[in-house]
């Protein structure tokens, strides 16, 4: 498993992971002073456009490859994965054990390597 990159710098994104007290806020974090119910560690997730070209996936960038990213949600429920931030959290009925074969893994990572149009910006 890769190390966790999180609060050591900007991500492709220009945002920073931060932790507080151990457990990512996310979405759930007060806003105003108002803690939303049941919101902790909910989390916006990243588009799979562009997943080519980004060098993190995750909340906190735990994950730098995609075959690291679809390893994950095809084989979690069955050991060798950090425990949850918030296991409340966890989406156990669609994803974790998904019994993909290495050649259906490998052909969902060259699908997802197809999602750029190429553009890089200029300076």
């Amino acid at each position: 498993m890769a190390e966790s990159t999180a609060g050591s710098g900007a991500d492709e994104d220009g945002l920073t992971p931060v932790k507080i007290g151990g457990t990512d806020p996310g979405d759930g974090a007060p806003i105003g002073g108002v803690q939303v119910p049941g919101g902790i560690s909910i989390f916006n997730v990243q588009s799979i456009i562009e997943a080519p070209r980004k060098r993190s996936f995750f909340h906190n960038g735990v994950f730098t490859t995609l075959k690291q990213v679809v390893d994950f949600y095809n084989k979690r429920d069955l050991g060798g994965f950090a425990s949850p931030e918030v296991a409340a959290n966890v989406d156990k009925g669609n994803m974790g054990d998904l019994k993909l074969t290495d050649q259906e893994v490998d052909d969902l990572i060259s699908f997802m390597n197809t999602l750029s149009d190429g553009y890089v910006a200029g300076p």
